[in-house]
C-alpha cells in the first residue's frame, strides 16, 4: 500500500485538513491516471451545451461547485440560459440540456459508480476493484442520487416555466436549491466509502452536514473550483471547438483529483 495514501498513515490531527485530501487526492490519480478519461466521457454527454457555449461572449467563468461523483468539464462552466442544478454545482440549463440529464443519468451513475469505487479502493487500502466490479457494487445508489439530482432540476424548470420565467422565482429556486444539495451531495461518497444503500448514505451525508469539517471541506472544495474554473473556461470560450476540447483536456485530470479528494474525505468521516 502506498504510504500516500493509505488512511492508516496519516496523524489525527490532519484527517479533517482539506489540503490532506487533495494530497491524497492527487497520489490516488497517479496511481490509476487512466481514470481521467472518466470526466471526458462525461463531457461528451454535455456536449449538446456545445451551440450556447459557443455562442457566449462570456471571456471567463467564476464558478463555486460543489462535490460531485464525476466532475468535468461542464462544472466550471456557467454559460447557459435557463437555471437549474447539475453535476454539483449551481449552473445554467434549458430544455435541451434537460433531455441530455435524462438521457445521461444511467450513463453518469456508471461513470461516477466505477470511478469513486476504484477511488475508494486505492486510497483506503491501495488495491482498487476493477472498474466493473465497482460499477455493480454501487451502481444502485449512485443511479438513485442522479435521479434525484434530475427530479431537482426538473421540478425548478417546472416552476420557472410555470411562473413566465419570473426572475424572483429562479432565485427563490436557487436559494431554496442550494441548502438541499448542500446537505446531500455527500450521498454518492458515503454510499461507496461504507458500501451500503441510498437511504443509508443519504441519511449520513445529511448528518454530516452539519458539522464543522463538513463546512470547512466543502469550503476548500468550492474555493478550489473558483481558483480552477476561470483557466478552464478561459480555453473553453477562447477559440471556437479546439478551445473547448482543449479545455475538456485539461479539465479531466482536475475534476479526477477533486473526485478523489472528495472521496478521501468521506472514507475518512465514515470510519
Amino acid at each position: 500500500m502506498s504510504p500516500s495514501t493509505g488512511t492508516a498513515t496519516a496523524p489525527d490531527e490532519d484527517r479533517d485538513d482539506f489540503p490532506h485530501h487533495l494530497s491524497r487526492g492527487v497520489d490516488a490519480v497517479a496511481e490509476a491516471p487512466f481514470l481521467v478519461l472518466v470526466p471526458l466521457v462525461s463531457t461528451l454527454l454535455g456536449f449538446g451545451r456545445l451551440d450556447d457555449l459557443l455562442a457566449s461572449t462570456q471571456v471567463i467563468s467564476f464558478t463555486l461547485g460543489l462535490p460531485s461523483p464525476v466532475p468535468d468539464l461542464w462544472a466550471f462552466l456557467n454559460a447557459t440560459p435557463a437555471v437549474g442544478v447539475t453535476g454539483g454545482a449551481v449552473g445554467t440549463v434549458g430544455a435541451p440540456e434537460i433531455a441530455t440529464l435524462l438521457v445521461g443519468t444511467l450513463v453518469r451513475a456508471v461513470l461516477g459508480a466505477g470511478l469513486l469505487g476504484v477511488l475508494a479502493g486505492i486510497i483506503a487500502d491501495g488495491e482498487p476493484p476493477a472498474f466493473t466490479t465497482a460499477v455493480s457494487r454501487h451502481f444502485v445508489p449512485v443511479l438513485a442520487y442522479e435521479v434525484l439530482v434530475v427530479l431537482g432540476v426538473l421540478l425548478l424548470a417546472l416552476v420557472t416555466l410555470a411562473s413566465g420565467g419570473s426572475a424572483a422565482v429562479v432565485l427563490v429556486g436557487i436559494l431554496l436549491a442550494l441548502p438541499v444539495l448542500y446537505a446531500i451531495y455527500g450521498t454518492p461518497f458515503v454510499a461507496v466509502a461504507r458500501n451500503c444503500g441510498f437511504g443509508d448514505a443519504l441519511s449520513r451525508s445529511v448528518s454530516l452536514a452539519g458539522s464543522a469539517p463538513y463546512a470547512l471541506f466543502t469550503l476548500g472544495y468550492a474555493v478550489l473550483v473558483l481558483v480552477c474554473s476561470p483557466v478552464v473556461s478561459g480555453l473553453a470560450y477562447a477559440v471556437g471547438i479546439s478551445g473547448v476540447l482543449l479545455a475538456a483536456l485539461v479539465a479531466a485530470p482536475i475534476g479526477t483529483v477533486l473526485a478523489a479528494t472528495a472521496t478521501s474525505f468521506f472514507l475518512t468521516t465514515t470510519e
